[in-house]
C-alpha cells in the first residue's frame, strides 16, 4: 500500500512528486502519527524509516514549491530532527545513493 506512494514521491514529474508528499503526509496523520513513534503499531519500522528518508530528501527537491512543502510537512510532523535524523541516516544515505544512479537528471 505505501510503497507505490514512495515511488511517487522521486518520480520526474514535479507534480507528481508535490502530491504524493501531501498523501504520504495525509496518510501518516490518518495512522494517528503512528510513523512518527518510536515503536509503529500499523507499518513496520523500515518502512517508517523509508518514509521518513524520503519526506527528508524531498526538502531538497529541485522544484521550490516541492521543496516548500516538503519541509513544511516535515515540521509538522518531526520534532526532534536530531534524533530522528541519527536514527535513519543508513536509509537515507542509501536512498541518496539510489537517487543518484537514476537516470532521472531533475531529481
Amino acid at each position: 500500500m505505501i510503497i507505490p506512494i514512495m515511488e511517487m514521491m522521486f518520480h520526474r514529474d514535479f507534480r507528481v512528486r508535490q502530491s504524493s508528499s501531501v498523501l504520504m503526509y495525509q496518510l501518516v496523520k490518518e495512522l494517528e502519527n503512528d510513523v512518527i513513534k518510536s515503536q509503529p503499531k500499523y507499518v513496520s519500522i523500515e518502512t517508517k524509516n523509508e518514509i521518513l528518508a524520503s519526506m527528508f530528501i524531498l526538502k531538497y527537491d529541485i522544484i521550490d514549491r516541492v521543496a516548500t512543502q516538503a519541509a513544511q510537512i516535515w515540521k509538522n510532523i518531526i520534532d526532534n530532527q536530531l534524533k530522528l535524523l541519527k536514527s535513519i541516516i543508513h536509509v537515507l544515505s542509501k536512498q541518496i545513493f539510489d537517487l543518484v544512479q537514476n537516470e532521472n537528471l531533475e531529481l
